[in-house]
């Protein structure tokens, strides 16, 4: 679950407050320019690369006091270790 918490300079830059239960998961899709940011503060989730099948599975994990920076262009899946409250900071390049 994502809530919104605030957006500048019409929506290019966001903030979100994530609450995930452990298990869940949703796809973030990064295109050229834009980046996300994932800061917990309870919990761990875990991005992980969804490109070709030949290519290797890139994993990062997020937990308190180590954010992750989503930066590549492509699609992620993000998957929550366990319990996990955080922040989702994003900016679009459009």
């Amino acid at each position: 679950m994502e809530i919104q918490l605030g957006q500048l300079h019409d929506g290019k830059y966001r903030l979100e407050m994530i609450v995930m239960p452990r298990g869940e998961h949703h796809l973030e899709v990064i295109e050229p320019g834009d980046c996300v940011a994932l800061v917990v503060i309870s919990g761990e989730v875990t991005a992980q690369y969804q490109g070709p099948v030949r290519a290797p599975a890139r994993a990062l994990k997020a937990r308190r006091g180590a954010p992750v920076f989503l930066v590549s262009p492509g699609t992620y899946s993000v998957i929550a270790d366990k319990n996990t409250l955080g922040f989702r900071g994003s900016r679009t390049n459009g």
